[in-house]
């Protein structure tokens, strides 16, 4: 009813309302494969997305992160990146699952980093060759995995782009204790 009463819709405006876990990723990825990344980082440092302003959406959950620890777990993909297996961890305990000193023995936990790992999971047959079947068309699965580099930006950012979202991103998380790595270093993502 908020939306009926306020929006007022442009003709370039693109709406996406789909039931969780009905297809919504593949959706996005289909419509906005040929965005131009120019217009996408301009949007992007306007606060204009499909999530809207990712500033506040990070530090929404940053803050609720410091006043609940136990039930908002704030991890980078930096974090990941650098300690697996203690991130790993980290999420079972965070969830109830801590592995027990039996199955950190037996591997159990190395085994799932191993298994979940991206080269691990882009070699499996079913993301090598298989589809992903919606309405009348299909989608290789292998769109889905990109390079799992950490810093991949410097290859897609101009050095000036960079700054500017170094620049947002100090004066958006100033104050807060929230510390992102840098985009002139490269460009971090956040998992919440």
């Amino acid at each position: 009813m908020v939306i009926k009463r306020h929006l007022e819709a442009r003709d370039t405006d693109v709406l996406l309302a789909t039931f969780p876990k009905s297809g919504t990723t593949w959706l996005k990825a289909l419509l906005f494969a040929a965005w131009d990344l120019v217009e996408a980082f301009r949007q992007f440092c306007d606060g204009v997305s499909l999530f809207g302003p990712f500033w506040e959406h990070a530090l929404g959950y940053w803050r609720w992160h410091l006043e609940r620890p136990a039930q908002v777990l704030f991890l980078t993909y930096e974090e990941l990146a650098a300690d697996t297996l203690g991130q790993l961890r980290r999420l079972a305990g965070f969830v109830g699952r801590p592995f027990t000193a039996e199955e950190r023995e037996a591997g159990v936990d190395r085994g799932i980093v191993e298994a979940c790992a991206m080269e691990s999971l882009a070699g499996l047959e079913v993301n090598r060759s298989g589809k992903t079947d919606m309405a009348e068309s299909s989608v290789p699965n292998n769109v889905f995995f990109r390079r799992d580099v950490v810093g991949d930006c410097k290859n897609h950012l101009t050095p000036e782009m960079a700054r500017r979202l170094d620049e947002i991103t100090e004066s958006k998380f100033r104050g807060s204790g929230l510390v992102l790595p840098r985009a002139t270093t490269h460009l971090g993502r956040v998992w919440l």
